[in-house]
């Protein structure tokens, strides 16, 4: 019974396959639009939250990081891509 179970389990497993790779999360790509309601999100939730954003960097720093960054997506990302930019 377990030589079964082991055969049974080798050929499911040779013979299994995984997600889809054009289905993967990371390789969806997003709109310029969609990444920036994403941002502005984002920008307006740390904005709110945040206890100390403006402590140590002016809010005339910030706005400029903000925007800059805003408008630097204008062309589609992947998550992946996304990652990789921030790191």
């Amino acid at each position: 019974m377990r030589k079964l179970t082991g055969i049974i389990f080798i050929l499911i497993s040779v013979y299994a396959r995984g997600q889809d790779p054009s289905q993967a999360i990371f390789s969806r790509k997003f709109t310029p639009t969609q990444l920036q309601e994403d941002f502005s999100l984002f920008r307006q939730s740390l904005e709110k939250m945040h206890p100390g954003i403006y402590r140590y960097t002016t809010r005339q720093a910030m706005d400029s990081i903000f925007n800059t960054a805003f408008e630097n997506w204008g062309s589609q990302w992947s998550i992946k891509t996304s990652i990789n930019y921030w790191h």
